[in-house]
């Protein structure tokens, strides 16, 4: 015999449906929780890399102090690469959460900037131009090396283009002498079939 339901099976079926309502809040809420954490681990990560990046800068700035003297065109074409390259690339204080970490890229940025400065004011117009286009170019080396890799690439395959279109060509031709050959050879077994003549 089949149980009647009653008002406590439809209890329990209310309890069970807000128990299930409650359980998909809670694993959205952790999946959201979770991709909250994925996010700051990359962030962290990204952060890491950018102080990295911010240090060995200061040490090139250290390095770049102590030669002004000597080289100050040098000096001011490296300056003006490494501010060229800061923008490209997007480090500046924004790339940080922490206050300190933003101080610190300012402060480096801010003193790289000083540096070309004061080597360019040192620096007569001439020598301060040919420094400037130095560090224009030294910052879109990769790009241009990358660009003549793909002109000679480009180069390369133009031969192998021709060659292809000339094979192409023939064995379109070759392909046609075949098909004509075939349908000639269908024709004559036709007009053999129509004459009354056996193949074979």
């Amino acid at each position: 015999m089949a149980r009647d339901t009653n008002w406590i099976d439809f209890a329990n079926l209310g309890s069970n449906l807000f128990r299930n309502l409650q359980l998909n809040d809670v694993q959205s809420k952790l999946g959201a929780v979770a991709s909250i954490a994925a996010n700051e681990q990359a962030t962290a990560e990204s952060e890491n890399k950018f102080r990295e990046i911010i240090f060995q800068a200061d040490t090139a700035l250290r390095k770049l102090r102590a030669l002004p003297g000597k080289d100050k065109a040098g000096v001011l074409a490296l300056a003006r690469e490494s501010l060229i390259n800061f923008k490209r690339y997007g480090i500046s204080s924004a790339c940080f959460r922490g206050f300190e970490d933003k101080e610190r890229v300012r402060s480096v940025i801010e003193e790289y900037e000083a540096l070309a400065d004061e080597c360019s004011a040192a620096l007569p117009l001439s020598l301060r131009k040919e420094a400037e286009l130095c560090a224009k170019y030294s910052a879109e080396r990769r790009d241009l090396d990358l660009l003549i890799l793909i002109n000679e690439s480009k180069q390369r395959l133009q031969p192998l283009r021709s060659e292809l279109a000339e094979t192409e060509a023939t064995l379109a031709v070759s392909l046609k002498r075949r098909r004509d050959l075939l349908n000639l050879l269908v024709t004559f077994i036709c007009g053999l079939i129509t004459a009354g003549v056996g193949v074979g």
